[in-house]
């Protein structure tokens, strides 16, 4: 059994910690603690039994994918009472659960969208139209054509 030294490696053996599990013998004179110890290894990792897949949690996933197709701008509270009105024993928490397992999240407008750019000048560049500018990029023709477009009206 290779074994390296808590002090002589940084991360000590590159492994995931699937296979760093099997390496641990728990019938050796070594005590699982310290072989947890030497392999780099929480021993509740080594403990750890992975949670069994619920049936009825794929289906409501399913359901909320479809669901959420249908209807993106759904959060947790209507998706739990569209589940409900279904007929469905849900609650609010297991539905958050499974939709930030899923991923999904409600559509809905973010915070601070017309908050200014601390650098710009403009504070609604989404709002502003594009102008024309003259033609001729010298200084002294373009104060002219402002002056005068400014004159005229």
């Amino acid at each position: 059994m290779a074994i390296a030294s808590h002090r002589n490696s940084k991360n000590n053996l590159e492994l995931p910690i699937e296979q760093k599990r099997l390496l641990i013998e728990p019938e050796q004179l070594i005590p699982i603690s310290r072989q947890c110890e030497l392999f780099g290894l929480a021993r509740s990792s080594f403990y750890y039994e992975p949670a069994i897949v619920d049936e009825y949690n794929l289906l409501l996933m399913r359901l909320i994918d479809e669901q959420y197709t249908q209807t993106p701008f759904y959060g947790t509270r209507r998706m739990t009472a569209c589940l409900r009105a279904t007929g469905y024993e849900v609650n609010r928490k297991r539905i958050r659960r499974l939709m930030r397992l899923m991923g999904l999240e409600a559509i809905y407008p973010k915070p601070n969208l017309s908050r200014a750019v601390a650098n710009e000048s403009v504070k609604y560049p989404y709002l502003r139209k594009p102008r024309r500018m003259p033609r001729s990029v010298n200084g002294d023709e373009f104060v002219y054509h402002v002056l005068d477009s400014m004159s005229r009206t």
